[in-house]
C-alpha cells in the first residue's frame, strides 16, 4: 500500500484509542497517529501480549496519556518518530512530547527533533515574574499551533503590574 496512513480523532471507552494490538503483529512506517483518546491508557497505541509491534518514521502527536502503552508481549519498537516535541516522548521517555509508559520494553530511541512534513508540533509557553512586588501569574504550558492562550497577571495590594516583556503579543 502506498500513501500515508492517518489514524486520528478516535475515542475508546477503555484502552487503545487509536490502535489496540493483542495477540498479533503490527508494523507502521510513515503513519500519523493524531489526537486519539482512550479513557484509561494507550491513546495512540495499546499493546497487550502482542508478538511484534513496530512504529517507525511516524507522527504521534496530541494523543491522550500514555500515548503508547506496553502491557506485555514482545518489546515494542517505536524508533525514528516525531513525538510532537523536539526532546522526544514524555512520561517514561526523556522529553515533553506524547508519552510512553515504559522505557524498558518500549524502544523510543532515535526520535526526530523536528517534525516531518505534515506533522504538527507543540509550543512551550513559560511564564515568570520579575521585580520586587508580589502577585500571581497564570502558568504556562504546552500548546498546539494556533491555540489562543490568555495569560493573566494580578498584582497584590501595594504592588503594581507594569507590563509584559519578551516575545509576547
Amino acid at each position: 500500500q502506498t500513501g500515508v496512513i492517518t489514524i486520528a480523532y478516535n475515542s475508546a471507552t477503555s484502552s487503545g484509542g487509536g490502535i489496540r494490538v493483542q495477540y498479533g503483529r503490527m508494523t507502521l512506517d510513515g503513519a500519523r497517529l493524531l489526537s486519539n483518546y482512550a479513557r484509561n491508557t494507550g491513546g495512540a497505541v495499546y499493546q497487550i501480549d502482542a508478538d511484534e509491534v513496530t512504529i517507525t518514521n511516524s507522527c504521534l502527536v496530541f494523543n491522550s496519556d500514555s500515548a503508547v502503552r506496553f502491557l506485555g508481549g514482545a518489546d515494542l519498537t517505536a524508533t525514528g518518530n516525531w513525538w510532537g516535541y523536539a526532546d522526544g516522548p514524555s512520561e517514561a521517555g526523556p522529553g515533553s512530547g506524547d508519552s510512553i509508559n515504559n522505557a524498558v520494553n518500549i524502544d523510543a530511541s532515535g526520535f526526530l527533533t523536528s517534525p516531518p512534513a505534515g506533522c504538527p508540533e507543540y509550543y512551550l509557553l513559560t511564564t515568570a515574574t520579575d521585580g520586587t512586588g508580589s502577585g500571581s501569574l497564570t502558568d504556562g504550558g504546552v500548546y498546539a499551533p494556533g491555540t489562543v492562550v490568555t495569560v493573566t497577571a494580578t498584582a497584590d495590594i501595594g504592588s503594581t503590574f507594569n507590563g509584559w516583556s519578551g516575545a509576547c503579543t
